[in-house]
């Protein structure tokens, strides 16, 4: 799947799967994928369970995808971002 976000296209088929999580808060069913691009660029990936759409792209700062990630997986985090202890 492609999408095009502030000019540039963003790739789940060329991109690294960082993390891939069900979503099952109130407003959500389905899955938030975290993608990494060959350039280090992140962006995630919103589908909803039983939809056939593409999903919802959003392009992802590096500070709000460590933050993320580090809310959900401390270790993959630290290893990821090279999070260091203070």
């Amino acid at each position: 799947m492609k999408d095009l976000i502030d000019g540039k296209i963003y790739d789940t088929d060329t991109a690294e799967i960082i993390k891939d999580v069900e979503d099952c808060s109130w407003q959500n069913t389905g899955r938030l994928i975290l993608y990494k691009t060959k350039k280090g660029n992140f962006f995630s990936v919103r589908k909803n369970f039983g939809d056939s759409q593409k999903g919802v792209f959003q392009a992802v700062s590096n500070e709000d995808a460590r933050g993320w990630l580090f809310s959900i997986d401390q270790d993959l985090a630290i290893k990821l971002f090279d999070i260091e202890e203070a």
